[in-house]
């Protein structure tokens, strides 16, 4: 796929020293009816404004790590896997165990044609929490990324490298 198209979405600040405590109810307030409103949008068919609306969610800083992986898939459906894959990282911040976060990294490593990351990441994530929808992609991208493996391994055993030539002295 070609690069994104525009910017990526804002990422609101690190949470790094935050305690739960300090998230105000007016806060999470806010981001669930942003969620909501991004939900409705979505169902209409604008993603657009489903966009828009889980990144006001986002930005008020009490998402949790699925939130993050929502606004990726958005992300993947509007075809912006490097956008995906940002969110994907700012949810593994959040939450480190994401199963949900590696699957869909993965599928956006795989988008822009990363597939020994995608692999990695698709397999942590079905280790982390199990999808039988992501089955055939997993096998996918495996046999994509053991075939990447035996090339490089090919070449470091003396693939195409050159030959040097002895001289023989007279």
């Amino acid at each position: 796929l070609p690069e994104d198209q525009g910017p990526s979405p804002p990422l609101p600040p690190p949470r790094a020293g935050r305690l739960e405590e300090d998230v105000s109810e007016e806060h999470i307030a806010m981001c669930s009816a942003a969620k909501q409103a991004a939900q409705e949008a979505f169902d209409a068919g604008d993603n657009a404004l489903a966009l828009e609306k889980l990144t006001e969610a986002l930005m008020t800083g009490t998402a949790s790590a699925l939130l993050f992986v929502r606004r990726a898939e958005l992300l993947m459906k509007l075809h912006r896997p490097v956008a995906a894959v940002r969110d994907c990282d700012a949810a593994l911040e959040v939450n480190a165990d994401c199963g949900k976060a590696y699957r869909m990294r993965g599928l956006a490593y795989r988008s822009i044609g990363r597939w020994e990351a995608a692999h990695r990441d698709i397999a942590l994530g079905q280790k982390l929490d199990y999808d039988e929808a992501v089955l055939e992609v997993s096998k996918l991208v495996a046999e994509k990324a053991r075939r990447i493996e035996m090339r490089r391994a090919a070449l470091v055993e003396g693939g195409p490298a050159r030959k040097r030539r002895r001289r023989h002295s007279c």
